[in-house]
């Protein structure tokens, strides 16, 4: 930490200006640990800050609570936090109170609210509440199904010159009816330039068996979404220069859009009709676990120890989403991993990310629906996620995922009401060209991943104890990289009224 830099926002914060206090405050939080006094003093200048209305503070207030999902008073608080934030219209407040709102954590489960703030932000010209108001429409999450205003939520984001939006679109008129394949070939294109995850992917097959006048379509399609990328980039940066006031009025950055992208664009797949108002469609009734269709049927690997397969546990789209939201979080396990007991430093010398609830969205959380639903348990016994990514010589050295006595009474002495680790899971985000495997050297079973596949293994006997024969590791990278989206299952809930009970 910068000393004198410290000392020069403590003494503006002291007298009393909220910009310094909000920067102190998230400095001291940036370089502590919990129950530190650097982060209770940090905690303290950002609630000074919000009292004091700072909408960013109240932001960060609530980030802060909504990272400790241990305790139903964090969450109250977190939602309090963001409630006050959403009165000045920051987006990223709106959008996390949604995500609040879905879960019912902190408020009332609400899927209808959930969408209305969703929507909400997307007025605000906010690319992400295209993006989540897509995938509502899609899954039918708070809202019947409609797959066309879901392709016309990630078209407006597209407009908003949002990689994302590239990806899911061509994604969608790869998949669905009506299907065009040219138009799909000219916004992945912008997808792999814009450094999306997967485009590349998704670029070959887009490009599969394109008939010569399709490949023109697609290049000279492609040459006007680049055009229109370029020109309204630039006005939104003229804008944000000379710090416009109308940026933040609702519905200026969207009509801005869609004039440039109908100056540059006349395709017939990719025309921007305005979305419908979808509010007097919500349906309260329409949660994340009614969403979260069964995937397809299990394939037991091993029985002792209990390894079972998922395939095609998650589509292209959903794991190059995942993939985006930790891109720029990636560290070194030894500066990511906090838990000094888990041994997860010395074992893995590869990369890591956590999804904890700031950086999770309606996607994640749908995808730990799908996971209860598939194990069969509440979702509130399913940790947060951690994505670990592996590059060549990356590899994970024999362990187990069970905690140990010791791993077990510290966490009940810091409040962790789940108990045992009983299960793991994994999805395969990016699978590896060689080398990777899960190996399970009880039985010598190795699993190959694959993009979308999903493995879970039982960490405990019949009895309810450790089971030593789940050790297992992931083996070197010999090309390549290998993604993992992980999770354990606990004991008991985790969070919520439950947290604690006994669920078996």
């Amino acid at each position: 930490m910068n000393r004198p830099f410290e000392a020069t926002l403590e003494e503006r914060a002291r007298r009393g200006d909220p910009e310094a206090m909000l920067a102190l405050g998230q400095t001291l939080l940036a370089h502590s640990r919990h129950g530190e006094r650097a982060e209770t003093e940090g905690l303290q200048w950002l609630e000074e800050a919000s009292r004091l209305g700072h909408p960013m503070a109240q932001l960060a207030l609530g980030d802060f609570h909504s990272q400790r999902i241990l305790g139903v008073e964090s969450l109250s608080q977190a939602a309090a936090a963001y409630r006050l934030a959403a009165q000045a219209d920051v987006p990223a407040a709106l959008d996390r109170l949604g995500d609040l709102s879905l879960l019912g954590w902190g408020c009332p489960q609400d899927p209808a609210r959930a969408l209305a703030l969703y929507e909400k932000t997307a007025g605000l010209g906010y690319p992400v509440g295209f993006g989540h108001l897509a995938f509502c429409l899609d899954h039918g999450i708070g809202i019947a199904p409609d797959p066309c205003q879901a392709r016309l939520a990630r078209l407006w984001q597209a407009a908003l010159a949002y990689p994302r939006g590239y990806f899911s679109a061509a994604f969608d008129l790869m998949h669905n009816p009506p299907q065009d394949r040219a138009a799909a070939r000219a916004l992945a294109t912008q997808a792999a330039a814009l450094g999306y995850p997967l485009a590349g992917d998704l670029f070959e097959r887009c490009g599969r068996d394109l008939t010569p006048k399709e490949q023109e379509a697609a290049h000279v399609l492609a040459d006007s979404l680049a055009r229109h990328r370029a020109g309204f980039e630039a006005a939104v940066g003229a804008l944000e220069a000379r710090q416009a006031p109308e940026l933040g009025r609702s519905g200026f950055l969207n009509a801005m859009a869609r004039e440039h992208w109908e100056r540059m664009i006349r395709h017939p797949s990719l025309a921007l009709d305005p979305l419908l108002s979808l509010a007097p469609l919500s349906d309260a009734q329409r949660t994340l676990p009614r969403s979260a269709r069964p995937p397809a049927p299990a394939v037991d690997r091993s029985l002792a120890p209990h390894v079972r397969e998922y395939p095609n546990f998650l589509d292209l789209e959903t794991l190059a989403h995942v993939m985006e939201l930790v891109w720029h979080e990636l560290g070194p396990a030894s500066r990511k991993v906090a838990d000094t007991l888990s041994g997860e430093t010395d074992a893995f010398n590869g990369e890591v990310a956590m999804l904890r609830l700031p950086q999770a969205d309606v996607v994640v959380h749908w995808i730990a629906a799908r996971i209860a639903a598939a194990l069969d348990v509440p979702p509130e016994r399913i940790e947060p996620f951690s994505v670990l990514r592996y590059r060549t010589g990356h590899r994970y050295a024999e362990h187990v995922d069970y905690f140990n006595a010791a791993r077990l009474a510290e966490y009940a002495r810091s409040g962790d009401p789940g108990g045992q680790r009983v299960g793991t899971f994994l999805i395969y985000l990016r699978a590896p060209e060689a080398g990777g495997e899960t190996h399970y050297p009880e039985t010598g079973l190795r699993i190959r991943g694959r993009p979308g596949l999903a493995v879970w293994h039982s960490n405990v006997g019949a009895d309810g104890g450790p089971d030593p024969r789940t050790r297992h590791e992931g083996r070197p990278i010999e090309q390549g990289e290998k993604w993992l989206l992980r999770t354990a299952i606990r004991a008991r809930p985790l969070y919520g009224a439950g947290a604690g009970a006994d669920s078996r």
